[in-house]
């Protein structure tokens, strides 16, 4: 994988089977079949920049733990990175990281709003439970929260399928709750 982990140099192998060489802190990948091929850096989906490797019946790679840890440490999150940093993802060929990030920044701006969302929602909810109906007033602002982390998770979780537009599904619970909120205060406006 090249810097924006998109991948340049690849291995088929018709079969395989990995082996702990615990030892020498590797994994060994024992290949039948295998062929390799390289990708050129800066354009490596296109197929016709692909250079065909080496032919092997069997071979055998070593993959250090060691270095695939240290690799593994210094990628940031996506979580991690600037507004910047994600906004340069945005002009990324890969449309999964462009959906990724987009989904990210979208949850930065939408988190801060919830505050909004949960005013408009919790106050007429709060004023027409009434003191003695304490647990109801709980399960209600438990089943609000629930509801509103359960579609952040949703997004999160797809953020990588553009098809699903996860960057809305960040918005969708600030939007429903400032919605029902409004009803809530229409109708109490109304007693």
């Amino acid at each position: 994988m090249n810097d924006k982990a998109l991948p340049v140099k690849v291995t088929y192998a018709r079969t395989g089977m990995l082996e702990a060489d615990l030892a020498n802190r590797q994994i060994l990948m024992h290949l039948y079949g295998a062929r390799y091929q390289e990708r050129d850096a800066k354009d490596p989906f296109n197929v016709h920049k692909i250079r065909d490797g080496i032919n092997m019946v069997e071979g055998t790679l070593p993959i250090s733990l060691e270095e695939l840890y240290e690799k593994q440490k210094k990628r940031p999150t996506r979580s991690a990175l600037t507004i910047e940093q994600l906004l340069e993802q945005l002009k990324s060929e890969n449309t999964h990281e462009r959906s990724a990030s987009r989904t990210e920044i979208n949850k930065r701006f939408s988190f801060p709003f919830a505050c909004v969302a949960f005013a408009i929602i919790g106050v007429p909810l709060g004023v027409t439970a009434h003191r003695r109906e304490t647990s109801i007033g709980f399960a209600m602002g438990l089943i609000v929260a629930t509801t509103y982390f359960l579609f952040v998770i949703v997004g999160d979780t797809l953020r990588g399928n553009p098809h699903a537009h996860p960057e809305l599904l960040v918005w969708f619970p600030n939007v429903l709750f400032i919605f029902i909120g409004a009803i809530l205060f229409r109708r109490l406006s109304k007693q």
